[in-house]
């Protein structure tokens, strides 16, 4: 039976085995070692694609709080950000700066609702009629978080929320 050494070796290291990986060479009847994933080498390039991305010691990601500050969030407008963009309406902000907000939820295919003051107010396109220098907040909640809020009744999709000024 013929082996790929090479092949048996990238797989090692792509499953993250630990140890060296032996392969039978088939014309010399010897057994020869084609790579091993604990080498340093190896290790490196084990360690660098299994970093938790949500772990603080992580040195990929950056000790410092303002630095990590930088990345929006992907479920909020800030203020900041409502303020930075200079945009008319509570539709441009979401359309320029959280696009992915506005599509068809992926698990039930339904429209996004629009929530203020606790009450749906309609679909993504009321949106228009909010003036963004009236916008606190805006949140955005996956169908599972909306339906734990507002009940499986209640919502069909996922949900945007608009938190006014006070």
């Amino acid at each position: 039976m013929r082996r790929f050494p090479l092949v048996l070796a990238l797989l090692a290291v792509t499953l993250g085995r630990a140890g060296a990986v032996r392969a039978q060479d088939s014309t010399a009847g010897a057994a020869a070692t084609t790579g091993t994933a604990g080498s340093p080498a190896a290790k490196q390039e084990l360690s660098a694609d299994t970093k938790d991305p949500k772990n603080p010691n992580d040195p990929k990601q950056p000790n410092d709080p303002k630095q990590r500050a930088d990345k929006p969030d992907p479920f909020r407008l800030t203020t900041d950000e409502i303020d930075a963009s200079r945009l008319p309406n509570a539709y441009e902000l979401v359309d320029r700066l959280r696009r992915p907000w506005l599509r068809k939820d992926a698990l039930t295919g339904a429209p996004v609702a629009l929530y203020m003051d606790e009450q749906n107010i309609g679909g993504a396109e009321k949106l228009r009629d909010i003036p963004a220098a009236d916008i606190a907040e805006l949140q955005y909640l996956p169908n599972e978080q909306a339906v734990q809020r507002w009940g499986a009744t209640a919502v069909q999709g996922s949900v945007i929320v608009v938190i006014r000024r006070r």
